[in-house]
């Protein structure tokens, strides 16, 4: 797809009057070149509304970041996936944790909320890899984070590989040579806890949660709202046969309910590649 005609594309979101669009074609900023004219194309044309993506980390500067901020965009959803070397390499991600750093600086500097998503139990996952990824979230520290339990699957390229690596089971109920499903569930626990410079989103994605800014909540409201709500979560955990602290629960409700009081009234877009057809939804 070329800039021109994703430039049409635009133009017609422009004139429909949204204010928000989702693009999640998970290979936008690939390649290069054609991602860094686009970002100018909509820098020029100043288009106006507010943009998220998927982003890939291998090839981020400072500039390109700082130019997606003026270009619109508020938010990166980042398939980050590990932050272990070893890991990385047996995903075949082809990023290093060294770029995974250096792009959330660079949006971080830019003002650009950054989700990063992970996975636990990758085969060859082990307690301490897993604490490789979990160190860079207290380190590097997005915005956002989801960690999701590895899932087996036979159409997985690592499934050809089942018996090197010790691969038993399915789905979420697994084992494999370095680890079993329980254990990353109990890892993953543990990084809840212990995480306190990225704030969990529970049970969803980057389009979950900015549902709610495109329902006009801020991203300072959306984070003092999970934050509530993974103290409640954590107490669970550690103290799982007493009952919430009722003062956490009433905070989360009121900040629920202050925000039922506005209604924003505003239009998304999500749009799966730009270039086709988009499909509109009018909230009233």
């Amino acid at each position: 797809m070329n800039v021109n005609d994703i430039e049409r594309d635009l133009d017609a979101i422009r004139e429909s009057g949204l204010q928000w669009i989702d693009i999640i074609d998970d290979t936008l900023n690939v390649p290069v070149k054609r991602f860094e004219d686009l970002v100018n194309l909509m820098i020029r044309k100043k288009y106006g509304f507010k943009w998220a993506c998927y982003f890939r980390c291998r090839d981020t500067t400072d500039e390109i970041a700082r130019l997606m901020a003026e270009a619109g965009c508020d938010c990166v959803f980042l398939g980050v996936e590990s932050a272990s070397p070893s890991i990385l390499k047996a995903m075949n991600k082809k990023i290093t944790r060294e770029q995974i750093y250096r792009t959330i600086r660079a949006f971080k500097k830019a003002g650009v909320t950054i989700f990063a998503s992970l996975i636990a139990g990758f085969p060859g996952e082990t307690p301490e890899t897993f604490q490789e990824t979990s160190d860079m979230l207290q380190e590097a520290a997005p915005d956002f984070y989801k960690t999701n339990l590895w899932a087996c699957h036979s159409v997985a390229p690592v499934w050809k590989k089942r018996r090197e690596v010790g691969i038993k089971g399915s789905n979420f109920n697994w084992s494999h040579a370095t680890m079993r499903s329980a254990q990353a569930c109990d890892l993953m626990e543990r990084q809840l806890i212990s995480v306190d410079n990225s704030i969990y989103v529970p049970d969803g994605e980057l389009w979950d949660m900015f549902y709610l800014v495109r329902q006009g909540w801020s991203i300072g409201e959306v984070k003092e709202y999970l934050k509530v709500f993974n103290t409640i979560l954590r107490r669970k955990i550690t103290e799982p046969d007493n009952e919430a602290d009722p003062m956490l629960i009433e905070n989360a409700r009121r900040l629920v309910l202050k925000k039922h009081e506005a209604d924003a009234g505003l239009k998304v877009i999500h749009t799966p590649l730009l270039g086709e057809k988009p499909q509109m939804d009018h909230q009233s």
